[in-house]
């Protein structure tokens, strides 16, 4: 059965207070240092912003209104190419929503969201859509 973006979207709720949680950790296991580069990635930043952990924290601080996570909520599928996909798939590679949960709650609420888009882009190539 083939799931849409909505159905993905749907299995994985992440809130203002898990993202406030995340943002501001001052000393962030890399963990959560790898799950914002692949998040970042699928929000369509160029590697080179997402890959330095002080650009992602500028990027992580700025308004509501044009932040991570209304960017989150606006984001269509059809917009991430899968190599972009792959790349984020590739730096959540060495984790588990498991070990995302050890870090924190708020981390596993991410890295859902962050494996239900490269589900969907994934999905999507397979269609050939």
């Amino acid at each position: 059965m083939q799931r849409s973006q909505e159905d993905l979207e749907e299995q994985v709720k992440v809130s203002y207070g898990d993202f406030c949680e995340l943002r501001s950790l001052k000393h962030p296991p890399q963990a959560v240092k790898e799950l914002f580069l692949a998040l970042l990635l699928l929000l369509g930043e160029p590697v080179h912003k997402a890959t330095d952990w002080r650009r992602r924290l500028r990027l992580l601080k700025t308004s509501k209104r044009d932040g991570v996570l209304q960017r989150m909520v606006e984001l269509n599928v059809r917009h991430i190419d899968l190599g972009t996909a792959l790349k984020a798939k590739d730096a959540l590679k060495p984790f588990t929503v498991e070990i995302m949960r050890n870090v924190s709650a708020a981390a596993a609420s991410f890295f859902l969201w962050a494996c239900a888009m490269i589900e969907a882009v994934e999905l999507q190539a397979a269609d050939g859509k």
